[in-house]
């Protein structure tokens, strides 16, 4: 009987129980069910990195550059010590990190951009040429309808002075150039669109042209800077073949430009930033890799790191000097050996 009662009695609880759950208010809005609620609900937050403003240009550095005859400290100023967590562009800039201003835009076969609608300090039409890629080997990207970007141009502007026209519209061949052409699927279904990048490379305060050149373990860019005094975008070899991870440090006034590397080690080139022709003095290449005592052995590895002094052609005169001179030669300052870990 005792039995009985007790089961009844847990079978009422039970039922109280469940109907209270059912006919509860939820908690308002306002007010958290819980302490562990607020903890585990309230968003992170993550609002991701600082975008810099439009026309921003570094301000001085604050550190100086040792002298060329002290190889340690004149190597360890000048070489990156940038990883791959540090992802964005500008570091110790304003005590954050920022992300460069840029502006992104589809280029369809018809596209034709009002430069002035994009930033106020550039001005013309910028216009593509666009011819169907044949591949005679692969068909089936034909059948995929794809379409190639052959040249851009900026039409031919009248003088503010005397009102005459500049010339003829300066045309920038890209067959050559770019070995990836429209490749961006759109809400068509079909690769028939090229993005391309409006975003000042060289911090004198106009936006230049950007564009995917290749793509392969990292995407590769070539930039086409503004010329003011042509007002054009011109071709700047030396701005070909640029990775996405560059980084530029405000403490030191420099730029690295990741040139690629493995698992096991990673290469760089330093530039210090000329703020008087907005380009960059190539410094040092640095390069660190994990090697073995005694490859195929399975004796301890260690790390070596190389730090060369990077040797330019001498610029011509009466030419425009080119944003990020590539080496002509490097001159080895150091190796150093160190403990893998």
């Amino acid at each position: 009987m005792k039995k009985k009662r007790t089961e009844a009695y847990f079978k009422l609880l039970s039922l109280v129980l469940l109907t209270a759950c059912q006919t509860a208010e939820p908690p308002s809005p306002e007010q958290p069910a819980s302490s562990e609620a607020t903890e585990t609900t309230v968003p992170a937050d993550d609002t991701g990195p600082a975008i810099a403003p439009r026309g921003w240009t570094p301000p001085p550095p604050t550190q100086i550059p040792p002298d060329p005859s002290d190889t340690l400290a004149w190597t360890d100023y000048y070489a990156s010590r940038i990883g791959f967590q540090k992802t964005f562009f500008m570091q110790s800039c304003g005590d954050e990190g920022m992300e460069p201003f840029e502006v992104k835009r589809l280029v369809y076969s018809d596209t034709a951009f009002d430069l002035n609608n994009i930033d106020e300090r550039l001005e013309g039409k910028l216009m593509f040429g666009w011819e169907p890629i044949n591949y005679d080997i692969d068909l089936d990207w034909v059948d995929r309808n794809v379409t190639g970007v052959q040249w851009f141009e900026v039409s031919a502007n009248n003088d503010p002075t005397t009102g005459k026209s500049n010339g003829e519209a300066k045309r920038i061949d890209l067959n050559a150039l770019l070995e990836v052409e429209a490749w961006t699927f759109t809400d068509t279904g079909a690769r028939d669109a090229k993005e391309i990048f409006f975003t000042d490379i060289n911090f004198d305060g106009y936006l230049d042209l950007k564009m995917v050149e290749v793509i392969g373990k990292l995407a590769w860019y070539i930039y086409f800077p503004w010329d003011p005094a042509a007002r054009t975008f011109v071709m700047d070899s030396s701005l070909a073949g640029i990775s996405n991870y560059l980084f530029y440090d405000c403490k030191n006034g420099l730029l690295h430009d990741y040139l690629g590397g493995t698992g096991g080690g990673t290469s760089w080139h330093s530039y210090a930033f000329n703020p008087y022709n907005h380009t960059f003095d190539p410094k040092v290449y640095y390069t660190a890799y994990v090697k073995n005592t005694n490859p195929g052995s399975e004796a301890e590895f260690y790390w070596e790191q190389e730090y060369s002094k990077i040797v330019v052609p001498a610029h011509k005169p009466g030419e425009r000097p080119p944003v990020m001179p590539k080496p002509e030669s490097m001159t080895l300052l150091r190796r150093d050996s160190l403990d893998y870990e």
